[in-house]
């Protein structure tokens, strides 16, 4: 299908930009502020131009719902990430829609419930333990490694060093690839690297699943190839490496930004730090589990404060499937429409003094998250509410508690990068005191 013209868009309020560009620059200079301006100027429902598309932005919980939730069936989740992943994670379970995905999605629970979770901890504990020994100058390229290696021991089931590595770096490359911003697919370039890359580890995914089938591992990959639903659905072979290489994109991309924004604000708001270092010395059990975690609460409040002010998927897109309407305005069929997960999540309508950090706004007494339905949504909601959230959390407690329990580090305020998750331009630099 063509892209929607802005022609089609300007009963709708908001900007064309430059010809051909559109707003493209001015978004990827100041996302944030552009964001913000445009509401301003615009309101909560406007028309933009950018990347070569027309497309229109929501920005407000009250919108939220039919977004989301779509009893309608009037959005397409896989053609609204498609442009953004489908050249390397096509087939993944974000990128299906109605019954496809609520089939895939029945199947793939088995894989996060509490006893998959119970082996996921399990498995990354002593990775974790090794990385805290090895923390860098800096808190993001130290968490990113540290995820990637428990995210590939978790999902795959590596059993050497050296297929760690190899994996690794193959992953490494298909990222570099789907963040770059010239995308043709020529051999030697970033884009055609990461295509090469994304086709080695398929074949190598899919490789490892006959032997996975007979086999009763903790890991993913043995979870996956084994799953049955109710119904008795199974993953075909070639479904099993698009959900895999889906999932460890997800999973590992988005919680490194999570945690190394976390360690920024506990570096930044010391008092904060200390109050949840203590609550994890209380903790004297060993080895750690899914059950002691759960006793983590300050850590978790923590957790959810940081993606309410940095939400790694900053917006959620969707592709409309025939005319309908939003805040008044008529949206035609085949537009890009994308919802500000962001602006929801900082509304002053829903959340006191939304820019501070402040965990205590998720305690029992205050609440400020269940003030709307829709204004805490960093893992989506509805049929595509991510599977993986309980997963997230405890890996962002597990290494917070042995980081916290290792070190008191303070940590400088900076600009922060939006693209393609959220962190800041100096990848967060530390200052260690070890306990």
């Amino acid at each position: 299908m063509k892209p929607t013209r802005s022609s089609a868009l300007q009963h709708i309020p908001g900007s064309d930009g430059l010809p051909v560009f559109g707003e493209t620059f001015t978004f990827l200079s100041d996302p944030f502020g552009w964001s913000v301006n445009s509401h301003q100027r615009f309101g909560p429902v406007f028309r933009t131009n950018m990347f070569l598309e027309a497309g229109v932005i929501v920005r407000g919980a009250d919108f939220a719902e039919p977004f989301l939730v779509d009893k309608e069936q009037v959005f397409s989740n896989e053609r609204g990430w498609h442009a953004i992943l489908g050249a390397f994670f096509g087939g993944g379970l974000m990128l299906r829609d109605f019954e496809v995905h609520r089939q895939h999605r029945r199947i793939m629970q088995v894989a996060f419930k509490h006893e998959a979770l119970v082996g996921y901890v399990d498995i990354m504990r002593p990775i974790l333990e090794r990385a805290v020994d090895h923390v860098g100058s800096h808190a993001y390229p130290w968490v990113k490694q540290a995820t990637l290696d428990a995210a590939t021991a978790i999902f795959l089931g590596l059993e050497s060093d050296e297929e760690s590595r190899r994996v690794n770096q193959l992953f490494v490359e298909i990222m570099l690839a789907a963040s770059a911003a010239f995308r043709w697919n020529v051999p030697g370039t970033v884009y055609g690297r990461g295509h090469r890359a994304r086709r080695a580890l398929g074949e190598w995914i899919r490789a490892l699943v006959p032997r996975r089938r007979m086999s009763q591992g903790r890991d993913m990959l043995s979870i996956l190839s084994t799953a049955v639903s109710e119904e008795g659905e199974r993953f075909s072979d070639d479904e099993i490496v698009s959900h895999l290489v889906f999932l460890l994109m997800a999973a590992h991309d988005t919680t490194t930004s999570a945690l190394t924004n976390l360690i920024m604000e506990l570096g930044r708001r010391t008092e904060w730090q200390s109050k949840v270092r203590e609550q994890s010395r209380a903790i004297t059990e060993l080895p750690l589990t899914k059950d002691t975690l759960a006793r983590l609460t300050l850590h978790y409040d923590c957790f959810r404060e940081v993606l309410r002010l940095y939400p790694p998927v900053r917006n959620i897109p969707r592709r409309t499937l025939r005319d309908m309407e939003i805040g008044g305005h008529k949206i035609p069929a085949n537009t890009q429409v994308w919802l500000n997960v962001e602006a929801i999540q900082r509304d002053p309508a829903h959340f006191s003094h939304p820019d501070e950090f402040d965990p205590e706004r998720f305690s029992d007494s205050r609440a400020e998250h269940k003030r709307h339905r829709f204004s805490w949504i960093p893992f989506g909601a509805g049929a595509h509410t991510c599977l993986g959230l309980q997963f997230s959390e405890l890996q962002v407690k597990l290494l917070m508690h042995l980081f916290l329990l290792r070190y008191r580090w303070t940590a400088e305020a900076g600009p922060m990068s939006y693209v393609p998750f959220i962190k800041q331009k100096n990848d967060t630099p530390l200052t260690l005191t070890p306990n």
